[in-house]
């Protein structure tokens, strides 16, 4: 599964990766929402994991329906 994680805590963004890469998962991580705007490609994740409280944007603001509609991926 390929994961999508928006956390400005390295530490935090850490514990997440090595959790979920301990079951063979793909992380990639940002720190703030106009960056993984700018660079994810968003068609590509089964999971978003998006903090509300990052720098610049954040997870509500990177524009959560953008990120639904890219792949028909439901919110819960």
């Amino acid at each position: 599964m390929k994961i999508l994680l928006l956390e400005d805590d390295d530490f935090i963004c850490e514990q997440v990766k090595n959790y979920f890469e301990l079951d063979s998962h793909k992380v990639d991580f940002y720190n703030d929402g106009q960056s993984l705007l700018d660079n994810a490609d968003l068609n590509i994740y089964d999971i978003y994991l998006l903090d509300i409280n990052t720098p610049i944007k954040n997870g509500i603001e990177t524009d959560v329906t953008t990120l639904i509609q890219t792949k028909n991926t439901k919110l819960f």
